[in-house]
């Protein structure tokens, strides 16, 4: 017994001499195990922060392709309706000329009114012998619908047309 004696006063000796690395030993591996986090969680940070600069860097390079595409595609509209608009302004002079010619060919006489008025109740009813008026299914209407319907007849053809170039370029779909 006296040899476990020995050797328990020989430990009892150690650690009364010692004593500070007993508590220094776990400070010690205490702040061996933060410095690793630390550096790990830096580490992290650290490609975390380029991982976001990546990607703003990205979100600006796309922002200003779709801002390059945007004035692209609103020039290409803006050229599309100025071109529309010209061939518009075009076809309305050529319509408008034509329509006032038509008109002036076709103009229903107030001559053949005042005939009319004339000639009493004793021809109401039969058929006039003249083929110079209009015939029994004539429309007539006034001189500015005439230039009305005329000017957005053709409104609506450069419309479709425009249209029809918009789904042909893939900008539109059709109606199913």
């Amino acid at each position: 017994m006296s040899a476990l004696f020995i050797g328990l006063d020989a430990a009892i000796a150690l650690v009364k001499k010692w004593r500070w690395l007993m508590l220094a030993l776990p400070l010690l591996i205490a702040v061996a195990i933060q410095t690793y986090r630390l550096n790990s969680a830096k580490a992290d940070l650290l490609e975390k922060q380029a991982i976001i600069s990546n990607m703003e860097t990205a979100s600006k390079a796309a922002k200003a392709a779709q801002i390059a595409l945007n004035q692209a595609t609103e020039a290409a509209y803006k050229a599309e309706a100025e071109r529309t608009d010209r061939e518009y302004s075009l076809a309305l002079n050529d319509a408008l000329r034509l329509a006032n010619a038509y008109a002036d060919r076709n103009r229903v006489r107030s001559v053949c009114e005042g005939i009319a008025r004339q000639a009493g109740s004793a021809t109401e009813g039969a058929v006039a012998e003249s083929r110079n008026g209009p015939g029994a299914d004539a429309i007539v209407v006034s001189r500015s619908d005439f230039e009305t319907l005329n000017a957005n007849t053709l409104r609506l053809k450069a419309v479709n047309e425009w249209g029809d170039r918009l789904i042909k370029e893939g900008l539109a779909q059709p109606l199913p």
